[in-house]
């Protein structure tokens, strides 16, 4: 990993552009749980900072490590050979409760 970077709250061009106003309202579905992660890297992607071929790791702080020690070789295969567009380990939650139904 050459860059990374960190987040504590949504990025002021994510909470004042008006295509994402009906997202980043207190309380509404997915706010905290899923809908960053795609309105974050578009916004990288878009500044210029991803580029074609990066790869994007995306860890909470709130949830059990997926990065751990046994992971190693798991996540050296899959950037050394990647065969998918998106790579999710398993996790704990079901995202159909934090998820907006449209995003299917």
């Amino acid at each position: 990993i050459t860059r990374h970077h960190l987040y504590i709250n949504l990025p002021a061009e994510i909470e004042t552009d008006p295509r994402w106003a009906r997202h980043v309202k207190e309380g509404v579905k997915g706010r905290g749980f899923w809908f960053w992660k795609p309105a974050l890297i578009n916004l990288l992607w878009s500044q210029g900072t991803l580029k074609d071929g990066d790869a994007v790791v995306m860890a909470d702080a709130d949830t059990p490590p997926y990065l751990g020690p046994d992971d190693a070789q798991l996540w050296e295969d899959v950037l050394e050979r990647p065969l998918w567009d998106v790579f999710v380990k398993e996790q704990d939650r079901c995202e159909l409760e934090w998820t907006k139904g449209d995003i299917f």
